[in-house]
Order: C-alpha cells, then sequence, then structure tokens
C-alpha cells in the first residue's frame, strides 16, 4: 500500500525560537517574530468596524507587511524594534501578512542589540 505525506505549514519559531522574516510562509500560525517597524501607514478603510493599519517589520532577512488592528495602531513607530508572540500569516492581495490579536512587545536595550 502507497504512503500518503501530507504536508501542513507550520511554525518553524514553535520549534524553538523566532522565526526570520524570509521564512515566513501564508497560513503559519504560532510565530515569534523580531524586527524592526521600518514603515507605518495611516489608518485605512479595511475594516468598517475596527481601526487598521498597514506596517512593515523588517529583519536582517527581509521585510514583511504588519496588519495593525485597534490599539496596536497606536503602540508601535517607526524605528520601534518589537517582538511579534503567537503572530499568524496569511496571503492578502498577492502579498504575505502578519497579524497578531494581543499587544506588540517592544524589544528592551539588550534585545534591541541583538536585532541588528
Amino acid at each position: 500500500m502507497p504512503l500518503k505525506v501530507i504536508i501542513l505549514p507550520i511554525s518553524l519559531s514553535s520549534l524553538g525560537g523566532p522565526i526570520k522574516i524570509r521564512d515566513v510562509k501564508p497560513r503559519m500560525k504560532g510565530l515569534t517574530v523580531k524586527g524592526t517597524i521600518t514603515q507605518k501607514g495611516s489608518l485605512d478603510g479595511r475594516s468598517s468596524t475596527n481601526a487598521h493599519a498597514l506596517a512593515t517589520i523588517a529583519d536582517e532577512t527581509g521585510e514583511i507587511l504588519l496588519n495593525l488592528w485597534r490599539d496596536q495602531t497606536e503602540q508601535v513607530e517607526i524605528g520601534d524594534h518589537v517582538i511579534l508572540k503567537d503572530a499568524f500569516s496569511r496571503k492578502y492581495n498577492g502579498k504575505i501578512e502578519l497579524s497578531l490579536w494581543g499587544p506588540i512587545e517592544k524589544a528592551h536595550r539588550s534585545a534591541k542589540k541583538a536585532l541588528k
């Protein structure tokens, strides 16, 4: 009987530590991502019920879009070093985006050096 192989999208960060942005693929969840906010847009109309803005987060391997929802839109500014915990990814309008429902953690001074 032939063996069936099923490939599921998983979080590499669940296997131990943060994931690099270049390794983020659509439909991953439980991600921990460290990076720097390099761009932040103004509030847009993506949702009629919740505040939303797009930002870009980057590490040494690349950059990716980050959805900011509700209070998150006020939590970060360009240049902030952040840690996203329990984030998930999806493809929207042809681009991979990260989102998370909890607060965005700012990296402490010692962690900022490790981000470089």
